[in-house]
């Protein structure tokens, strides 16, 4: 897998939010999730966070880290929305 280019942002606390993290083409690498928090992640194939392609990612793991590996083409962007305590790490480029 080719890792060059990847950027990364850190989310977390607990208020529900939404943060765009690229208004054009993407592909989301992977989101790691520690073993402290629950929550969950919505993820947007979206500028905006509304009425796109979207999935759920759910922080359900209390004992150990969790790394989800996707290498998903977003075509519009990448939008997340959070709700609950959420503490992840998402890669993307």
């Amino acid at each position: 897998m080719n890792n060059s280019g990847l950027q990364w942002t850190k989310v977390s606390g607990t208020a529900v939010g939404t943060v765009t993290l690229k208004d054009s083409e993407a592909i989301l690498k992977r989101v790691v999730f520690p073993a402290t928090a629950t929550g969950t992640i919505d993820i947007y194939d979206s500028a905006s966070g509304t009425s796109a392609t979207t999935f759920k990612l759910v922080n359900d793991t209390v004992d150990f880290p969790t790394v989800v590996d996707l290498g998903i083409q977003l075509r519009n962007g990448l939008t997340y929305v959070t709700s609950g305590t959420t503490n992840a790490l998402i890669i993307y480029n």
